[in-house]
């Protein structure tokens, strides 16, 4: 996989990472060199809703856990995709 844009968008770097984690088990890395939020140590949410709006999933973090936020980003989304309780396995469509 090329390197991630350091300035991709929150919304397109949790995408990617389900994506990536469904298609194919694989864990993205984080930009190399992330920009603006996605460089800060914070936490973050990541919620992911299903094509009607309603809710998939929501997973996240108060205080981080990983070095930056777009680290937590991939971790949250997929977690939130994969994990939790009465909650179906994420596919993606054609």
């Amino acid at each position: 996989m090329k390197e991630l844009p350091g300035n991709i968008t929150p919304p397109e770097l949790a995408r990617l990472a389900v994506e990536r984690f469904i298609r194919a088990g694989q864990t993205i890395p984080p930009p190399a060199r992330p920009q603006g939020i996605l460089a800060e140590h914070a936490g973050a949410f990541v919620t992911l809703r299903i094509d009607d709006g309603n809710l998939r999933g929501c997973i996240g973090t108060i205080q981080p856990t990983l070095p930056t936020v777009a680290a937590e980003i991939i971790h949250n989304a997929i977690s939130s995709a994969t994990r939790g309780s009465g909650v179906f396995v994420a596919t993606i469509g054609p």
